[in-house]
């Protein structure tokens, strides 16, 4: 007997995006070994650039 295709589709869907996740938990492996060795201020003017604002700043906005 076959699965229903929403079954099979959401199934398909979990495993998809489970495979999306990898690159990001690479890309902070590299962060963490960044700041690990001592890049914290390249990492931190890296974000300047980029826009992103550090937590200090976006925890007082509210």
């Amino acid at each position: 007997m076959t699965e229903p295709k929403e079954i099979f589709y959401k199934r398909m869907s979990l495993l998809d995006s489970a495979h999306r996740v990898k690159p990001l938990d690479l890309l902070f492996r590299q962060r963490l070994s960044e700041v690990s060795s001592g890049d914290v201020p390249r990492l931190i003017q890296e974000q300047k650039a980029n826009g992103i604002k550090s937590s200090r700043q976006t925890s007082d906005c509210c």
